[in-house]
């Protein structure tokens, strides 16, 4: 499923970079703690901020909407740690 969720993101980027290049269009992953308590509108993480994270080789984000640090491993790969073994994690 989470193939088909990412093709289908890559298509929707690729359409909207085609059709309107002066449109800026980026990827911010959701709180996991809001999405399984069934938030309406989970905070959404700046990727500059998981980046800078994954480069200081943090473990943890903390927003001001989110009450306990969540695990970047859950922002970035959804928790699976074979997702993480292959990704920019490890």
């Amino acid at each position: 499923m989470l193939l088909l969720q990412e093709k289908l993101a890559d298509s929707l980027f690729t359409t909207l970079e085609s059709l309107c290049p002066g449109l800026y269009v980026e990827r911010s992953p959701l709180s996991v703690r809001h999405l399984t308590q069934g938030v309406s509108t989970p905070h959404a993480y700046k990727p500059r901020d998981v980046v800078l994270a994954q480069l200081a080789g943090t473990t943890c984000l903390l927003a001001d909407s989110v009450d306990i640090p969540e695990q970047l491993i859950d922002l970035v790969t959804f928790g699976s740690a074979e997702v993480s073994t292959h990704s920019l994690l490890t």
